[in-house]
């Protein structure tokens, strides 16, 4: 009778027990390919899993810390008052680079949400003094003047941020040498 074992990570049936690898999947001993390096790839798949789920961390971290100064600092709104989905489609839509389509995943192909924020942060007082004298039909007319004031300024806004950081670059070669 022949003991018939399958790779954890390919699916296939392994042929020999020399070609058996042992590894500890979550306090639990897997059988992989070892002359077709299941194991490396399992091992990789999970490594880029888990870089991915942190930048997903990172990228939400962003994300909160402009709902939240938008929300606060820009809109005024107390502790109980959310932005509204018009609201935040509005800020995704310059981070995706386009219009956010309902339930569809972000691209990132846009601003990324630090210079969306730094943004909203250099354009504070002008947005503030611009619709302080203004009546709105709505919030929703208010947030699009808002975001008319964040689109024209946002690629001054970057190139400048790029700029310091070339700056900053050549300083640190130029400290290197």
């Amino acid at each position: 009778m022949t003991d018939n074992f399958k790779c954890w990570f390919c699916k296939n049936e392994i042929e020999s027990k020399e070609d058996i690898e042992l590894h500890k999947v979550k306090s639990t001993n897997r059988k992989f390919h070892k002359g077709l390096n299941c194991k490396d790839k399992f091992l990789k798949q999970i490594e880029d899993k888990n870089k991915e789920e942190q930048k997903s961390k990172e990228e939400y971290i962003e994300w909160d810390k402009l709902y939240q100064y938008v929300r606060k600092e820009i809109l005024g709104y107390n502790e109980g008052m959310a932005l509204s989905n018009h609201q935040r489609n509005k800020l995704r839509s310059l981070r995706n680079g386009d219009l956010v389509k309902r339930n569809s995943k972000m691209n990132n192909k846009g601003y990324p949400y630090d210079i969306i924020l730094m943004t909203f942060k250099v354009k504070k007082q002008e947005i503030i003094n611009n619709i302080k004298g203004k009546t709105f039909e709505d919030e929703k007319h208010k947030f699009n003047y808002i975001m008319i004031i964040i689109s024209n300024s946002i690629n001054d806004v970057y190139k400048r941020y790029l700029h310091k950081i070339k700056e900053e670059t050549k300083i640190d070669l130029f400290k290197k040498e």
